[in-house]
């Protein structure tokens, strides 16, 4: 019988020295908090210099997306920070684990911070509501 066991990936809540976003002069201060929110997150441990370089060519879009938000450019966001492990999903489908062996959550990760926009929020904005 074959079964296919996946790697997991355990974190062990060390800071890591993320390189420093290039051309950061030209960012929104959203785009900057979301680059600091990458880079001290739990996740940047794990991350090679080709994830740095898939944020660094992210934050020009995210950027983007602040000054002019629009569905697909939020969507290409979302699909990016997927592969990342932004949400508490993505990190249980790539198997990410806090020193506890539990998968990170805001309950285990007492650096996770709630969004300051909801979905729905976003949404609302997105379609001239709100």
């Amino acid at each position: 019988m074959r079964r296919n066991k996946r790697a997991e990936i355990e974190l062990t809540g060390q800071r890591v020295k993320a390189p420093v976003l290039r051309n950061g002069d030209r960012y929104s201060q959203e785009t900057l908090d979301w680059w600091m929110t990458w880079i001290n997150s739990p996740q940047a441990e794990a991350f090679l210099a080709t994830d740095w370089e898939r944020l660094q060519m992210l934050a020009v879009l995210v950027n983007d997306y602040y000054l002019k938000p629009t569905v697909g450019k939020m969507a290409e966001i979302r699909q990016n920070e997927t592969l990342l492990g932004a949400t508490v999903l993505d990190r249980k489908k790539t198997l990410m684990k806090g020193q506890d062996g539990r998968f990170l959550t805001a309950e285990n990760n007492p650096q996770e911070q709630a969004p300051s926009v909801s979905d729905e929020e976003l949404y609302g904005m997105l379609n001239g509501g709100l």
